[in-house]
């Protein structure tokens, strides 16, 4: 635990550019990271002691946990300056890499390794809940099979084809498959269906009740709204995630959408073997916003070595 006097006076002192606000984060910041060990004097932290501390936090992808290092290391440094620590210590820090991390715990609750496991969850937590999560699950599926949550908005009904069992990407008009490794494709197909065709849903307001869907073109839609924004449908994880606690899982937009991004690469790597120097299917599976080629090589690394980070946790 670190002195309040002592972090006070580092605050002051910092070198770092930063307004009241991201002091108040940055003091919360190193609180809560030394408070993690508060049996351990600054002085005696060891590097098994930092990968400890670190495995406990929510970092799972290389830049947060760049980001948050910098900071420590900041405050490491200034407080060998002022007498604390050792050389060995700011060494530790400095050489820690995110590979050494141990990410597992936060994989078994924020990632899904297949659909099945998405599916099987989801039905677990909404288990008498009639329709009322129907939206939620139904974007949830959409999400996994690699239609960004931006673009669900723009999905129509008719983009599920019932004769011809196929989802067309609201966006791209690509048709977007179902991977049938556990025979499921049929059975979740015909609850985007169901989903599509209903006329009412069930709601915890108004004391429990069947509410009307308002009449509407669009896929997702509600009892008061013919046409869902992004916004909207980021928001309806709330509720979910108040129920999906008590098992210890958090549905998070962005894990669920690189869960299956995840799982679609593996499966393309079981066939054709690694795509970790094919640039062209780099490109393919991730989103890559730099225009000069060394840059978009460092990013498409980065982004390869946590699709490796998700494979070795979940054990494909």
């Amino acid at each position: 635990m670190i002195d309040h006097d002592v972090m006070e006076r580092y605050l002051s002192e910092s070198t770092l550019k930063m307004t009241a606000a991201s002091k108040v984060n940055l003091e919360n910041l190193l609180i809560k990271f030394f408070g993690l060990k508060p049996s351990i004097e600054f002085p005696d932290l060891t590097k098994k002691d930092l990968i400890e501390m670190y495995s406990q936090l929510n970092h799972t992808s290389t830049n947060s946990f760049i980001t948050h290092k910098s900071k420590i290391n900041d405050f490491a440094k200034w407080m060998y300056e002022q007498g604390y620590g050792s050389v060995q210590l700011l060494k530790d820090i400095s050489d820690l890499q995110f590979s050494d991390i141990n990410h597992n715990y936060l994989y078994d609750i924020y990632y899904f390794r297949d659909l099945q496991e998405l599916w099987s969850i989801m039905e677990m937590v909404f288990e008498d809940r009639g329709s009322e999560f129907d939206t939620f699950r139904s974007a949830a599926i959409l999400v996994w099979l690699g239609i960004d949550l931006n673009d669900l908005p723009d999905m129509l009904k008719s983009d599920l084809r019932e004769d011809s069992m196929t989802i067309i990407h609201p966006v791209t008009k690509e048709n977007v498959s179902i991977p049938n490794e556990f025979g499921w494709r049929d059975k979740i197909f015909q609850f985007l269906v169901d989903y599509k065709n209903a006329n009412s849903c069930d709601t915890a307001k108004f004391g429990g009740r069947t509410v009307p869907y308002v009449q509407s073109q669009y896929l997702f839609r509600s009892y008061k709204s013919a046409h869902f924004t992004a916004a909207q449908l980021r928001n309806v994880s709330s509720s979910a995630n108040r129920l999906a606690k008590e098992y210890k899982r958090v549905f998070q937009w962005n894990r669920i959408y690189l869960s299956g991004l995840y799982y679609r690469i593996s499966q393309y790597e079981k066939e054709h073997g690694t795509i970790k120097d094919d640039m062209d299917m780099l490109e393919k599976f991730f989103v890559c916003n730099q225009k000069k080629d060394i840059q978009r090589e460092v990013t498409y690394a980065r982004k390869y070595n946590e699709y490796q980070e998700f494979k070795r946790c979940l054990d494909l």
